[in-house]
């Protein structure tokens, strides 16, 4: 017959032991994972555990023993419960991340001749036995490392439309893990046995799929209000020189952004209060009278403009682009 077990008397014994081992300053793995794997069902008992595992055990157990925590709390059917313990764990595991981090971009400094990537290989190097710590920091480095490339943009500089990118590149986890080797080869081989890591990033290529012309939309938008902002910058610095010249250097700009056909689209952001149709009817006029063509300020601007306007990729049919 087996023996009934009390279990928080069998807690008590535990606690007692882990003070023992705070005397001796030593401290058993197969413990701590015993631990874990016996109280699975009690993150409150195991977190009140936290004080003296953090005193005693070499610093990967104790990001390993919060990682599994994090993880055991986030699998659970009753999570809000549970929420101030999850805080808690998030905010020792920040902390301790942060440190072990700050020291890889220390120790990339010292080793800055030796090519390394992001410093990935110096995680594989401390924290090769904890698989969970491994896919902690894999993790974090894949993030920054993506928002660093830009995927969106860049295959909008690269490709007309998201179908010639797929026909270029018909295995997405292929092509992303060897736009991250470029980045950390570390990394890159890493992700090669985990592609499941992946998943985030691949789904944010739909997204990109779904949202392709919106986005040149919104691009376009940017482009002119920044046109815009340093149009209107000039104007400001051209009528504290000379204040009576103010009117037709703005019709100059009307003017400029008429005739490379772009008035409509700038025109809110350029003055928001003038009235449209009144600009358009006076660059009619200025173009059947030719007035501006060969005025510096005009040639000046219109090829500012035109410089600017390069930026915008693709242009939404608006002129041809130079595929990269």
């Amino acid at each position: 017959m087996n023996k009934m077990i009390n279990l928080e008397e069998y807690k008590k014994q535990q606690k007692v032991k882990l003070s023992h081992l705070k005397e001796n300053r030593k401290y058993d793995y197969d413990t701590l994972r015993e631990l874990f794997e016996t109280f699975s069902n009690d993150p409150d008992f195991l977190l009140s555990l936290y004080p003296d595992i953090k005193n005693n055990v070499q610093e990967f157990w104790v990001l390993e023993f919060l990682l599994r925590l994090e993880k055991l709390i986030t699998d659970s059917k009753d999570q809000n419960s549970k929420k101030h313990l999850f805080l808690e764990i998030m905010l020792e595991r920040t902390l301790i991340s942060n440190e072990i981090l700050a020291n890889v971009q220390k120790v990339k400094t010292e080793f800055n001749h030796v090519p390394c990537g992001k410093g990935f290989v110096f995680i594989t190097y401390q924290f090769y036995y904890s698989e969970i710590i491994l896919q902690h920091f894999a993790k974090i480095f894949l993030d920054l490392i993506v928002k660093d490339i830009q995927f969106e943009k860049l295959l909008h500089e690269k490709y007309f439309s998201y179908e010639e990118f797929k026909q270029q590149n018909p295995n997405l986890k292929t092509y992303i893990t060897n736009m991250i080797s470029l980045s950390d080869d570390t990394l890159g081989f890493y992700l090669l046995q985990h592609p499941n890591m992946l998943e985030s990033v691949v789904a944010s290529f739909e997204k990109m799929k779904k949202n392709w012309h919106y986005f040149l939309k919104t691009e376009r938008q940017k482009i002119f209000e920044t046109i815009a902002d340093q149009l209107n910058s000039y104007l400001n610095l051209r009528k504290e020189q000379n204040p009576n010249d103010i009117r037709n250097l703005k019709n100059v700009i009307w003017y400029a952004c008429y005739d490379l056909e772009i008035l409509d689209e700038i025109f809110y952001y350029l003055d928001p209060l003038a009235d449209l149709k009144s600009v358009r009817l006076l660059c009619r006029k200025l173009k059947e009278t030719n007035h501006f063509p060969l005025s510096y300020d005009y040639v000046f601007l219109k090829k500012f403009i035109k410089q600017k306007l390069e930026k915008i990729p693709e242009n939404v049919g608006k002129r041809t682009r130079k595929k990269c």
